[in-house]
């Protein structure tokens, strides 16, 4: 694995201690649900996508640094919309 994106996810993975394991086709296979990252839309990922409804679908940069600052978030902070929203009862989580 060589893919700059695949390296961030699994660094978050592995520094979030989420089992998972590279299997093809797709790029993580977790307990309970599989992890798809590309850089780019192609039909062949989307192909690899079918008959499954237990996958997160990671696509660009920008994603996958949402992602992973999702997966190491350890509690809200008072910039972030979503805590913001909670605190003001707007329903945004």
């Amino acid at each position: 694995m060589n893919d700059p994106i695949d390296e961030m996810v699994k660094a978050a993975l592995d520094n979030c201690g989420v089992p998972y394991r590279r299997d093809d086709p797709l790029d993580f296979e977790c307990e309970g649900f599989a992890i798809e990252v590309t850089q780019f839309y192609t039909p062949r990922k989307i192909k690899q996508l079918e008959g499954r409804d237990d996958v997160i679908f990671v696509q660009g940069r920008s994603a996958a640094k949402a992602f992973v600052k999702l997966l190491q978030k350890e509690r809200p902070n008072e910039d972030d919309l979503f805590y913001r929203g909670r605190q003001q009862g707007t329903g945004l989580y």
